[in-house]
């Protein structure tokens, strides 16, 4: 059962979709619609700000406690908002997966939450969404046309936003325990990544250039048995059997640039990484992994925080569950060929929700520094 099957079984109060475009005049719609330029985008994006609002209303964590489940790091829970119907405007679901659920069955709740408090929230978050982007502006880690954009949105969400999409239809949260998970380590075709003379057992993302241009790819840092920055800089790797140095990685991101100065073979041009947007809704998406080889998937879900990137934050795109173990790293690419994000894990055999988990590839990009090649 894929993540749309669990929240549509377990969604008892869903209702008609968010129609933005109708929700406070339609404002915040027009707003995005004009940042953005791009249509299919822009209800993904607002159903995703109403949650990064929601979960910082002061009754969200309220509900959350009375059912068990708490904000805990990111190693326990995985927040996924989730896209619910085949058709324009979706209904959005937020799930919380918890491994101290202790329930063996879901719960479903209804977010209640009064205006004052409401209101508050969105004061707490554009407090937090900007203070994040002065300290982005201070480390130069982003562009300054990207930090612009994500002003935009900024500006684009009034203080009843959130107040007004609650009141437009019921709103669900389903806490459930956390599923075990199965970290997925094991172009042209797929590169295989390999330490120390064994066998490859994860993938190369994609290629890129660093920020003192040189060339090399992306790799999953659990894919080469890093955890700590300062345990595998320096390791030397083979991609697909030619020499490369592992020069930069971030744990967070469970990720690493390899130095390769001899590129085993011609490699596809990509769009770069996806920015400033949320993933599209059933969005049929694809990847070439070691043991997979070429695979079609479905987005079936995302990190509330997207497209907030920051240091500290490990931001997810999650599909039904396609990869592999010897897929870590691969590269998730959109009908544009943008790339969504890099296979991190998958759920074990038969778990519900089953999914595939992906590293945003934007915050791939931000943390080690690194272009499109």
């Amino acid at each position: 059962m894929n993540l749309r099957e669990f929240a549509e079984k377990h969604d008892t109060i869903r209702s008609a979709g968010d129609d933005f475009a109708k929700i406070d005049n339609g404002t915040a719609h027009r707003r995005i619609s004009q940042l953005l330029q791009d249509a299919t985008r822009v209800e993904p994006l607002l159903a995703t700000v109403f949650w990064q609002i929601a979960m910082s209303a002061r009754e969200y964590r309220v509900l959350l406690n009375e059912i068990g489940s708490t904000h805990r790091p990111l190693a326990s829970v995985e927040t996924i908002v989730v896209p619910l119907g085949s058709s324009s405007p979706a209904s959005y679901t937020l799930i919380v997966l918890d491994r101290d659920f202790a329930s063996p069955t879901p719960a479903v709740i209804r977010l209640k939450a009064n205006k004052l408090d409401l209101r508050q929230a969105w004061e707490n978050w554009r407090r937090r969404r900007m203070t994040e982007l002065a300290i982005l502006e201070q480390t130069s880690a982003v562009s300054l046309s990207t930090l612009r954009h994500y002003h935009g949105i900024m500006g684009a969400i009034g203080p009843d936003f959130a107040v007004k999409t609650l009141a437009a239809r019921p709103v669900s949260i389903i806490a459930a325990a956390l599923p075990a998970i199965e970290y997925t380590a094991v172009p042209p075709k797929p590169w295989g990544v390999a330490v120390g003379g064994a066998a490859p057992n994860s993938t190369a993302g994609t290629v890129v250039r660093d920020s003192q241009n040189r060339t090399g790819v992306t790799c999953s840092l659990h894919g080469v048995g890093g955890s700590a920055k300062s345990l595998c800089i320096g390791t030397s790797v083979t991609v697909d059997g030619q020499p490369g140095t592992i020069r930069d990685s971030d744990p967070v991101c469970d990720a690493c640039f390899v130095e390769v100065t001899t590129l085993p073979s011609t490699p596809n041009t990509t769009a770069g990484p996806l920015k400033g947007v949320s993933p599209r809704q059933n969005e049929s998406v694809k990847f070439d992994g070691l043991v997979s080889g070429t695979m079609s998937a479905t987005i079936e879900g995302w990190s509330p925080d997207i497209p907030f990137v920051q240091p500290y934050n490990q931001l997810k795109v999650f599909t039904d569950d396609k990869t592999a173990q010897g897929d870590s790293g691969a590269a998730l690419l959109d009908g544009a060929n943008y790339i969504l994000g890099f296979a991190f894990y998958r759920t074990g055999i038969n778990a519900t929700p089953a999914q595939s988990a992906w590293i945003w590839a934007e915050s791939v990009f931000t943390s080690l520094n690194l272009v499109a090649f």
